[in-house]
């Protein structure tokens, strides 16, 4: 798609112009304005191109992306002029110094943020305000648009005007200082990056994520609804501290549900970095690996990953623990509970309470440690289980609702799975209809 093109076009620019501002030497307050504006940016138009390259939602966003075309052509244009006076020029391999007074710094900071404001538009996916906004600025930017256009330019003119031989010679010494400083800052980077890596991995080597999106595969496209719409989950969406118990039959599917509500909590607040996620599935096949210790560094895992830096408790409880530390349960219980400080608020939820393990009084640890921690008063919890007297006595003053095979979720999925039977069964629309009608009868809520 020509816009999708489009964004990926400012992407490389706003790295370019950011790898630019990092080359030249001076004025550090301005070029750390600029820097901080076009990586903002840089990561608007991240996520507006993973959004628009879902396939899942890639019909919604044709009408959004082909309004955004006018303004990020701007948007190019702008960082285009910035690339232009930033970038190689008279056979240099590197700018000498800076080129922008603080006022035209202003210009092209502002040219930025006018287009970016309508990117954010886009993302809110309202084609209406987007539409309405477009029409209001795109005189009022344009015309900012040319006279930045005649400042670079004369700021170009003024600059080459300079001497040749002093310019070769701070271009070389800021040369070597900027890659210098980039070297450091890029070797810093990446040691960050592998210690956060070796420690979350060092918590549990578990993907979640794997989880998630085998259970959430086994779910029909809409169903699940009667429970999301719900009054009693959505006053515990609401309302800090909550627990929701949701007991079930076998093959009631309460795995899938679990993965319907991680799904509908990443939707809501995965974009709200105070808000903290985690789950654990239970599964009575893994209960040797499935310890207290396991399944507790799984939420803090969890949790840890969705902070911009690794929390300083979780550095803390990997050194110790590399030491020979004892009782890493207590200290993880520790981390975990810091970590959760950290959030305004917190869900969790646990699958199949019922599959893990008994054994060192690993599930009742399990829940009498997530419960102590809701005592922080902002950690709402759901869990899963089978009718089991030991689980459903811990859960006798929560919410509580049963997980079922609602009807309509059954008749909609044996619909989608009709193309399994022979033809002649698809063929016939009141066959077809009997064999739902009477499946939707027996089944007996699995």
């Amino acid at each position: 798609m020509e816009t999708t093109a489009s964004i990926i076009a400012v992407v490389q620019l706003c790295e370019k112009v950011i790898k630019y501002i990092s080359a030249v030497a001076g004025a550090k307050q301005e070029k750390f304005r600029l820097r901080s504006q076009i990586l903002t940016c840089f990561g608007l138009l991240m996520k507006l191109k993973d959004e628009a390259e879902d396939p899942t939602q890639a019909q919604g966003w044709l009408k959004t992306l082909e309004l955004l075309s006018d303004p990020l052509r701007r948007l190019r244009e702008a960082l285009s002029l910035a690339s232009t006076a930033l970038s190689v020029r008279d056979g240099l391999q590197e700018r000498l110094r800076w080129p922008f007074r603080e006022k035209e710094v202003d210009d092209l900071i502002s040219a930025v943020e006018h287009e970016m404001s309508m990117v954010s538009f886009a993302m809110k996916t309202d084609s209406t305000r987007l539409l309405i906004a477009i029409d209001t600025n795109s005189k009022r930017n344009e015309q900012h648009l040319m006279e930045l256009k005649d400042a670079v330019e004369l700021c170009i003119t003024q600059s080459s005007s300079a001497s040749q031989e002093l310019e070769t010679v701070q271009t070389v010494q800021d040369h070597v200082l900027g890659r210098v400083e980039e070297l450091h800052e890029r070797k810093d980077m990446e040691e960050a990056r592998e210690k956060r890596q070796r420690v979350l991995d060092w918590l549990t080597p578990v993907n979640h994520d794997s989880e998630q999106r085998e259970a959430i595969r086994r779910r029909q496209p809409g169903t699940g609804g009667w429970l999301l719409d719900s009054e009693i989950y959505q006053d515990w969406l609401e309302t800090n501290g909550l627990t929701l118990f949701c007991p079930g039959i076998p093959g009631a599917g309460k795995t899938v549900f679990a993965s319907i509500i991680n799904a509908d909590l990443w939707d809501r607040y995965h974009n709200d970095s105070a808000v903290g996620l985690a789950y654990l599935f239970c599964n009575y096949r893994r209960q040797d690996e499935q310890t207290a210790e396991a399944l507790l560094s799984g939420l803090l895992k969890q949790l840890s990953e969705r902070q911009a830096t690794l929390p300083e408790c979780v550095k803390n409880l990997y050194d110790s623990q590399q030491e020979g530390a004892p009782d890493r349960t207590e200290a993880t219980t520790d981390a975990l509970q810091s970590v959760m400080a950290n959030y305004s608020r917190v869900f969790i939820v646990i699958d199949a309470l019922d599959e893990c393990s008994t054994s060192n009084g690993c599930r009742m640890g399990i829940l009498s440690t997530i419960q102590s921690l809701q005592a922080l008063g902002h950690i709402n919890v759901l869990a899963t289980s089978r009718f089991i007297p030991e689980i459903t006595e811990r859960f006798r003053t929560a919410s509580q609702v049963e997980i079922q095979a609602d009807s309509s979720d059954v008749r909609a999925y044996l619909s989608g799975n009709m193309t399994r039977l022979p033809k002649a069964v698809q063929k016939n629309a009141e066959l077809r209809e009997e064999i739902i009608s009477k499946i939707v009868e027996i089944v007996g809520g699995m």
